[in-house]
């Protein structure tokens, strides 16, 4: 599971009002939701199933689609209740400034990350 990033930098901080400037609350969790449903299905069974167990607490099921679980929880989390806050921080850590660039290439229509 990605890390909990607990406290931004002041250059991350910046990156991080620039976002909430630029989009709407909507386009910014639906780009997360794009980040997370990729990796998702990117990722081998091992490290899927540790990120299942982390966010569900629990095991699971043999016959359950972890990745389909995943993928709804997720998508619940981001478009219907707008928990955006700790993905923000998380690939802000990641990419630092290069996330701007990122996301206006995702929203006009371009292809790649």
């Amino acid at each position: 599971m990605p890390e909990i990033v607990k406290a931004l930098t002041k250059h991350e901080k910046r990156v991080e009002k620039e976002i909430l400037d630029s989009f709407p609350k909507e386009k910014i969790c639906a780009y997360f939701l794009s980040k997370n449903l990729r990796s998702i299905y990117q990722f081998d069974d091992e490290f899927i199933d540790d990120w299942y167990q982390q966010l569900f607490d629990t095991q699971p099921h043999k016959n359950e689609s972890k990745r389909a679980k995943l993928a709804l929880e997720y998508t619940r989390m981001l478009l219907i209740d707008k928990q955006y806050n700790n993905h923000m921080k998380y690939w802000i850590r990641q990419l630092q400034s290069g996330i701007l660039e990122e996301m206006n290439k995702f929203f006009a229509g371009e292809p790649g990350k």
